[in-house]
């Protein structure tokens, strides 16, 4: 589903990493988060009941993750548009945030991009903490809700995001370790991107 935008995560260099065959569900319920794997990054997404699809990913040694929420009906998007929004969880607090919105992604529409640190807080309250425990996301523009969507085991897929960024990096550490002194790299593996469904 979004292996163009996981490959384009992966240009930069190419790694080494092991990764167990696992079978691949050609069927996505939805809600259910899928795990994606590239050479230097990771990617958790899942499609809402309403078709709202929500990305997360990571390059290994970044500080942010990155969120991208698609949907079919976005066409008023301005590509390359900043866009201020309050993203919330479950009627808690709203984080403001600025996202960048991007048309002609893939099938999943255009959509609104945004990074986040592990340590962004508002009034003592992490978004990634609120994200991993919220059954729902809220997306608002100038007080306009822009989209509600129901989301499920949030803490799982965040907990599988963060499991292979950490394969990834140390794979990542691992490579750069075997280099040979001519600066090719020794005993590397490389791997394609698959899905896992989580």
């Amino acid at each position: 589903m979004f292996r163009h935008l996981v490959a384009c995560i992966a240009l930069a260099a190419p790694i080494a990493v092991a990764q167990a065959q696992v079978e691949n569900s050609s069927v996505q319920a939805p809600g259910e988060w899928v795990l994606e794997i590239a050479p230097n990054g990771c990617l958790v997404h899942a499609a809402t009941p309403t078709g709202t699809t929500v990305s997360v990913w990571g390059r290994a040694g970044e500080d942010s993750l990155r969120f991208l929420v698609q949907n079919p009906t976005w066409n008023s998007l301005q590509d390359g548009g900043k866009y201020d929004l309050q993203v919330g969880f479950d009627g808690k607090s709203q984080f403001p945030l600025e996202a960048v919105a991007r048309q002609n992604l893939d099938q999943d529409g255009p959509g609104l991009t945004f990074a986040v640190s592990p340590a962004a807080e508002k009034e003592g309250v992490n978004f990634l903490d609120s994200f991993a425990a919220a059954d729902g996301m809220h997306i608002s523009q100038d007080g306009k809700r822009l989209e509600t969507m129901a989301l499920k085991d949030n803490r799982t897929a965040m907990g599988a995001l963060a499991k292979c960024l950490s394969m990834v990096y140390q794979s990542m550490a691992n490579a750069a370790a075997a280099q040979t002194p001519d600066g090719s790299a020794a005993g590397v593996v490389e791997v394609s991107a698959d899905a896992t469904p989580l």
